[in-house]
């Protein structure tokens, strides 16, 4: 039996205010209970696109983790959070 060497592999990614792209965070967790108990809020990242500083807070964040079988989920905060 194989190991999957994505498996429990974790990104948490930003979605830029001013170009709209996504791309990833400076700021990561471990696991999706730790994205939802987390509190961001005055955060700023450098867009990787556009080069424009964007706010890194939950509303403008999703987080994606590898379960079993490859299987990929992600949540989004702001309006499509899973509870």
């Amino acid at each position: 039996m194989s190991e999957d060497i994505n498996l429990g592999k974790t990104i948490c990614e930003l979605k830029c205010e001013m170009c709209g792209k996504w791309f990833t965070a400076a700021i990561q967790f471990g696991d999706s209970k730790t994205f939802f108990s987390s509190n961001l809020s005055g955060n700023l990242q450098q867009c990787t696109h556009c080069n424009k500083m964007t706010n890194c807070n939950k509303e403008n964040m999703r987080f994606s983790e590898r379960a079993g079988e490859g299987l990929l989920r992600t949540y989004y905060e702001g309006s499509q959070t899973l509870s």
